[in-house]
């Protein structure tokens, strides 16, 4: 599926200006039939939308699987046909990359999505954040998942798949993983790959007690640097199981590859935080997306692989039966010593 399906320019951004005129002219005479929010009909807001428009882009860093991506795309261009939003996945070292942008000045992101939960609150000091004042910001407004400056666009649920070529038991639970039959045939993410990580493991003792990575080192699991090339061996049978992946996984197994995926009780989802930075070159687009990605119609697209902080937004289970990160202290000494005792268990 391709990321963008915009009509020419000239047509789509006449579409969005006259809206925002209409909006206009509502919000001074007669309201519209039936406004999905209020907010979106006053005269700011249009011309925040006019604006967006006569920058006719938006640049995002993220950290969305594809079927999140697509999803997002297909409903905001929907809404928003002059907006252009192109999308470029960078999953590490995003925080070096726009302080890289901010310094020189140079074109790049607008809106940063990330699985790095702690980086708004690193850039908040320095003024690097947006505020978020769209009109959807204001149903987020006491939860404790919204600061006025970045928020979780979703949280993704880890969840179990196997090869159903090379085991013919289901995987169902993190308890499965121990079997005999799984001996060096287990997929697992090094904790090197980031602290969420190290914060699903620390889950893991939690949940299954303290001498389960113990016994999960016994089994002998090979290591991935990320999420994709994980996924992608348990689909080739590299691998028989894998203890942590997304559930676009089920997209595979619809598609006819031989993979399962079970939602273990209970899960551990991790945040994908959004923001807009201060130094954006389109900067009323990355309102516009931020908003719609407040919506429910953006979170319930969003929701796909996990669940929302939105009340009443679809997603694979309620937020409240999921274990969100993090579980355990992601403070950088933490996370270093357990890190290091992570490393006695798994690189003997």
């Amino acid at each position: 599926m391709k990321l963008t399906r915009l009509p020419p320019r000239a047509r789509a951004a006449t579409a969005i200006v006259g809206a925002a005129v209409a909006l206009l002219v509502a919000a001074c005479g007669s309201a519209p039939a039936a406004p999905a929010n209020a907010a979106e009909t006053t005269p700011e807001w249009a011309q925040v939308l006019s604006d967006a428009s006569r920058e006719g882009s938006a640049v995002v860093y993220t950290s969305f699987r594809q079927n999140q991506q697509d999803a997002l795309l297909d409903a905001f261009h929907a809404k928003y046909p002059a907006i252009d939003v192109q999308m470029s996945r960078v999953v590490a070292g995003v925080a070096g990359k726009i302080q890289a942008e901010k310094q020189t000045g140079a074109a790049g992101a607008d809106v940063v999505v990330t699985t790095e939960a702690q980086l708004p609150d690193q850039l908040a000091p320095a003024g690097d954040l947006m505020t978020i004042e769209g009109p959807h910001a204001e149903q987020w407004k006491g939860s404790p998942h919204f600061d006025g400056k970045s928020f979780p666009a979703t949280f993704n649920v880890w969840g179990l798949t196997w090869n159903t070529d090379q085991v013919k038991q289901a995987v169902t639970t993190y308890r499965d993983l121990l079997r005999p039959d799984l001996v060096g045939r287990i997929g697992l993410l090094d904790v090197a790959t980031g602290p969420a990580v190290a914060d699903f493991y620390q889950f893991l003792e939690q949940t299954q007690g303290p001498d389960y990575l113990a016994a999960l080192a016994r089994q002998q699991p090979r290591f991935y640097p990320s999420a994709v090339p994980l996924q992608q061996a348990a689909v080739a049978g590299e691998v028989a199981a894998i203890g942590m992946v997304v559930p676009d996984v089920r997209e595979d197994e619809r598609s006819g590859a031989p993979v399962g995926f079970a939602l273990p009780d209970p899960a551990w989802a991790a945040p994908q935080v959004a923001f807009g930075v201060t130094w954006a070159k389109h900067p009323n687009a990355a309102r516009v997306l931020l908003d719609f990605m407040m919506s429910p119609e953006g979170q319930n697209a969003l929701a796909l692989n996990g669940v929302s902080a939105l009340p009443g937004t679809s997603g694979l289970v309620p937020i409240d039966k999921v274990r969100i990160s993090p579980v355990a202290p992601s403070t950088p000494d933490a996370i270093k010593q357990f890190d290091a005792r992570w490393g006695e268990l798994f690189r003997k």
